[in-house]
Order: structure tokens, then C-alpha cells, then sequence
């Protein structure tokens, strides 16, 4: 509510003793807020808000320490990659994620915003998941359990 009821003139915040009103100049129509918010912190929700719209990418040496450890996990489960439909299906995924950093050269798809990490890179890695839970760690069944049909 920016303008009276009464008079439709403008309305002017007023402080005084720690109580806040809203109150027109020409007909003396005040209203009595409740619990406004302080311009300052007006101001962090708005900064909070684009913060969360435009997130930020990582540090190089937390990018680096992520990667690191991706590599040190594929390493560890012998270089084994995702078959092509999960690869491609893991792709699908990223490209629709807000949290993606697009390449703009168009040679990779870019990086993940929430770990630094390529994400072509570790959408390929068969030990690898989606730091957001998006996709999870790829494990090729051997059978005999009934689920997937092959008979060990």
C-alpha cells in the first residue's frame, strides 16, 4: 500500500520510538507496520535473490581439489566409462541444469557450477555422480538377479 485510501496521495515511512507508519501528509492517514523490513536488509534480499539467480562458479583450488578426487576415484575403479546411452542420457541431463556453465566455444558443454568440474569429463566416468544428486555412480550388473535378464 503506497498510496492513502482516503486521498490517494503518496504515503511517507515514519519512524519514531522504534515504531514505523506509513503516513499521508495531506489527510493524516497513518497505518502502524507491524515488523517492516529495515532498507538494509531490503537491500541483502535483493542481492541474495541474484545471488541465487546468477550462482557463482567454484575457486580454482576448490575446482582443482573436486577434480582431483574425480580423478583419483576413476583412477581407483580402473578407468572404467559409462556405456553410451548412460553417457549420452547423464549429457541430456546436465544440458538442462541450471547449475551448468555453458562453453562457449560449443567444443564441451562446460562446467558444473556446483562442483567446477567438466562436466563431459565426469558424465563419462562410471565412478562419478551428480554432485546435486541429479544422476548417480554407474554400475554395470552381472546378472542373475532376475532384474535385467542375463542368466550368469
Amino acid at each position: 500500500m503506497n498510496s492513502c485510501p482516503s486521498c490517494q496521495n503518496q504515503l511517507e515511512l515514519v519512524t519514531e520510538s522504534g515504531v514505523s507508519r506509513m503516513v499521508c501528509q495531506e489527510c493524516n492517514f497513518a497505518v502502524v507496520l507491524a515488523n517492516p523490513i529495515p532498507p538494509q536488509k531490503q537491500i541483502k534480499q535483493q542481492e541474495s535473490e541474484q545471488i541465487k539467480e546468477n550462482p557463482k562458479p567454484p575457486s580454482i583450488i576448490k575446482k582443482a581439489a573436486n577434480f582431483s578426487k574425480a580423478i583419483v576415484k576413476h583412477v581407483r575403479d580402473g578407468f572404467v566409462k559409462t556405456p553410451e546411452r548412460v553417457f549420452k542420457h547423464r549429457m541430456d541431463i546436465c544440458s538442462r541444469c541450471d547449475k551448468l556453465n555453458r562453453d562457449e566455444s560449443m567444443e564441451t558443454l562446460g562446467d558444473c557450477l556446483e562442483c567446477g568440474c567438466p562436466v563431459s569429463a565426469k558424465a563419462r566416468w562410471a565412478s562419478e555422480a551428480c554432485p546435486i544428486g541429479k544422476w548417480g555412480i554407474y554400475m554395470e550388473t552381472r546378472g542373475g538377479c532376475g532384474s535385467c535378464g542375463k542368466n550368469t
